[in-house]
């Protein structure tokens, strides 16, 4: 499986071209003063097709949305951006001490 790296952000990622994604992957970002690169098994989700769908919904906390109101426009952007979740199950991580204990 190839390495592929992505930039973590709080806008997300869209769907386009990222189904190669899939498999082994690295991971970069920075906070603060603190930097760090994540490696780890990705998994694709499909793209959200319907406002409110499983994965529509697994996106609403991941960009802050806490008021019911806002969640109906929330889901219909997210369709017509074609977003997905990709989820890293991380196996190494590098750079910055970590805040708490590893706990497996």
């Amino acid at each position: 499986m190839s390495t592929n790296e992505a930039t973590s952000g709080g806008s997300g990622l869209k769907a386009a071209g990222l189904s190669p994604l899939a498999g082994r992957m690295s991971v970069n970002g920075t906070r603060s003063e603190r930097s760090w690169v994540a490696e780890g098994e990705a998994e694709v989700s499909e793209v959200t097709t319907q406002p409110g769908d499983a994965i529509g919904r697994e996106l609403l906390p991941l960009f802050g949305i806490t008021d019911p109101a806002d969640e109906t426009e929330f889901f219909e952007q997210m369709v017509r951006d074609r977003r997905l979740v990709i989820r890293l199950r991380v196996t190494h991580l590098y750079g910055t001490a970590l805040d708490g204990p590893v706990t497996r």
